[in-house]
């Protein structure tokens, strides 16, 4: 009797499959493409789904493999998400086999990177949807952006490359307003950018209406609150729903106007407005392509906004505002070369609190940051508008005074001074904070060139003979 057939002997446990075996079997389609989209690798699954076989497949790109709904909405969708984020989950798609059948699927995709970063190739996993009725309104929409024109597609693909190419919040709002232009022939379009206050600010295109502010209910206004495109198609129906604005458009021989939300990451950040010089409504397939546009123009603005900020940090101090050393070294650089071109004078102002430490201990790292951030508003208010104030760290400060000669350098000087030492309420009485300062003033001459290193060690220097001075006082020296 073998091992197996012997009464109360355990079975033998299965061998585990090969991973070659796994990928080829695996109850979901796997394949590989090129960053361009050519298949350079795929399992039997996916190859019996498709009813070919798998060398059929591969030098072929996935594209090809979609429906036109589903090419068009990996274009204009799946791609430009794929490429910002490196990943793309659960996405409704249609495959098409050779013999014109068609299989629904949710499709995962990630982007493989080499060691420095770089995208080599994108894995994918498919998954039979056939039965999944909750994603037939994707698949929906997706056919019916297919029934755009080939004209339309075009605009799609042509205003993605437009978009991406902006490094600018102006310049991608222009863009925007161009690609609008010639969508819908809107002889006008402008885009509104929500401001802080609430209010809007133009950033690209152009206005033919003048709307006095009023109480009364704008589109602008309603299409941002209700994340809605708001459509008056003639002026009857503008002076019914918005008498101000369809006033100002009958003033202005505007006869139609659009006004479409704009949302990025989940937030109204404005509004596009489109002008028309007769009666114009939107239909289904303009309003589908309206939103793509926006949704395309949305992700670049975010993306924009997402490098300003880090850009921002990387020269600012967070805890006061003002620019860093990182900043103040690269103003001064110019600053220095203007000097050297046209022979004006440059001074340097270095400061450094007296006393702050005992403030700091005795108060809290709290107080004596939001007493940084007090100093950091007086120097601000005392100097001249072109000068240029940062934080070095801790309680030092400086500031660069472009064709500043020595009188005008002691002079600011004196009005930091002061406006460090008055009297803050917020201290304690006997706690009076005061500053030292050192003031180095720089002017071109024959056979003598300083560097913004140097100019800086210098005030710096300057600044050591105030505190051994006395402290609370400024001593000036000719770099």
């Amino acid at each position: 009797m073998s091992a197996v057939g012997r009464a109360g002997a355990a079975e033998t446990p299965p061998i585990e499959e090969s991973p070659e075996v796994l990928y080829d079997a695996a109850p979901c389609g796997l394949l590989s493409t090129t960053t361009d989209g050519v298949i350079v690798s795929v399992n039997q699954t996916l190859a019996a789904w498709m009813a070919t076989s798998r060398e059929a497949l591969i030098g072929t790109t996935f594209r090809q493999l979609l429906s036109p709904a589903s090419q068009l909405f990996f274009e204009t969708r799946y791609l430009p998400v794929l490429r910002l984020a490196n990943e793309i989950h659960q996405v409704a798609l249609i495959l098409v086999r050779p013999d014109g059948s068609e299989l629904s699927v949710l499709v995962n995709s990630i982007v493989a990177t080499d060691a420095s970063g770089a995208p080599i190739f994108i894995r994918t996993a498919i998954f039979d949807s056939t039965s999944r009725q909750d994603y037939e309104r994707q698949l929906l929409s997706a056919q019916r952006a297919a029934e755009l024109s080939e004209s339309r597609v075009r605009i799609i693909q042509e205003a993605s490359a437009a978009f991406d190419a902006t490094t600018t919040v102006g310049a991608l709002a222009e863009a925007f307003v161009a690609v609008a232009r010639h969508a819908f022939a809107a002889p006008d379009v402008a885009l509104l950018l929500l401001d802080p206050s609430g209010g809007f600010e133009r950033a690209g295109g152009s206005q033919p209406v003048s709307i006095p502010e009023s109480p009364d209910p704008r589109p602008e206004r309603d299409a941002c609150d209700s994340s809605q495109i708001v459509v008056l198609k003639n002026i009857d129906e503008a002076l019914a729903r918005y008498p101000s604005t369809g006033h100002a458009m009958a003033a202005g021989r505007v006869d139609a106007l659009w006004a479409v939300p704009l949302i990025a990451e989940g937030i109204v950040v404005g509004v596009l407005v489109c002008y028309f010089g007769r009666e114009r409504a939107i239909d289904d397939s303009g309003a589908l392509l309206m939103g793509t546009l926006a949704w395309q123009a949305m992700l670049v603005l975010s993306r924009i906004r997402l490098h300003d900020e880090l850009h921002h940090l990387a020269l600012h101090d967070p805890l006061t505002g003002l620019a860093n050393r990182r900043l103040l070294e690269e103003c001064l650089a110019p600053t220095l070369s203007a000097a050297h071109r046209h022979g004006g004078p440059v001074t340097v102002i270095f400061l450094d609190l007296d006393g702050f430490k005992a403030i700091n201990d005795s108060l809290g790292h709290s107080r004596g940051d939001f007493i940084l951030r007090v100093v950091a508003d007086r120097l601000v208010a005392a100097v001249r508008q072109d000068d240029i104030v940062g934080r070095l760290g801790g309680d030092e400060f400086l500031i660069v005074c472009a064709d500043s000669d020595q009188a005008e350098g002691s002079a600011v000087a004196e009005r930091l001074r002061v406006a460090v030492r008055t009297p803050d309420g917020r201290l304690p009485a006997d706690q009076t904070l005061t500053v030292s300062i050192g003031v180095a003033v720089y002017r071109p001459r024959e056979g003598h060139r300083i560097s913004g290193a140097d100019l800086i060690a210098a005030a710096d220097s300057a600044m050591y003979e105030s505190k051994k001075a006395g402290k609370d006082r400024i001593t000036v020296l000719q770099a």
